[in-house]
């Protein structure tokens, strides 16, 4: 399913035609916030970073679709760096290293001497790109259509005063999510691992 057809599914719901600026405003952010339900595979990306190699700090510029940091550390190195908040950089008065901090728009890398490298292995969960054409489509669209076509109708019929219609349609969408969230967990093996017993 394209942009195009979730937009005339939404209108044919809500029987609001007079909304189409609103649901097409409305659909990227939707999408965005499926997106940032899990660490999807689909929004992973692997980048490489090559830095100076005398350096023990580094500065890596943010993506504009970064979403948050998947893995980082010395390419020379089998061990991920940690992620600390600025406020942890010093402890004791002394740098902390072998870790990561976001400051603005940059990541702030700090690695110990004999771990300076001149490539950082690095991976980040991106945001995905926005669509604008009718017959723009994406992997959360393909996968998820009928939740978010429900939380756009539902947005529709609430900023038009249908505060049940939203509801119903929200309540149905809140199941969907949550196992949209337990799919992760069972992905990922923490649902359904084998307990030995069998």
């Amino acid at each position: 399913m394209a942009l195009g057809d979730v937009v005339n599914t939404v209108i044919d719901i809500t029987a609001r035609m007079d909304k189409e600026a609103y649901i097409r405003a409305t659909v990227n952010s939707i999408i965005r916030s499926i997106a940032s339900l899990r660490d999807f595979p689909e929004t992973l990306v692997e980048a490489p970073v090559t830095v100076s190699g005398t350096a023990t700090a580094y500065i890596i510029p943010l993506a504009a679709d970064f979403r948050k940091v998947a893995y980082l550390r010395p390419s020379n190195v089998f061990a991920f760096l940690t992620e600390i908040t600025p406020k942890r950089a010093m402890l004791n008065g002394r740098e902390v290293v072998n870790c990561f901090y976001r400051s603005g728009n940059n990541l702030v890398v700090r690695i110990q001497v004999a771990h300076m490298t001149t490539i950082l292995a690095y991976g980040y969960y991106a945001h995905p790109a926005a669509l604008v054409g009718d017959g723009e489509t994406n992997w959360v669209l393909d996968n998820y259509q009928d939740v978010i076509i429900d939380l756009l109708s539902a947005k529709v019929l609430r900023v038009t005063g249908d505060e049940s219609g939203a509801n119903a349609l929200e309540k149905g969408v809140a199941l969907r999510v949550q196992e949209i969230i337990a799919d992760s967990a069972i992905s990922n093996g923490v649902i359904g691992a084998s307990n030995g017993a069998g």
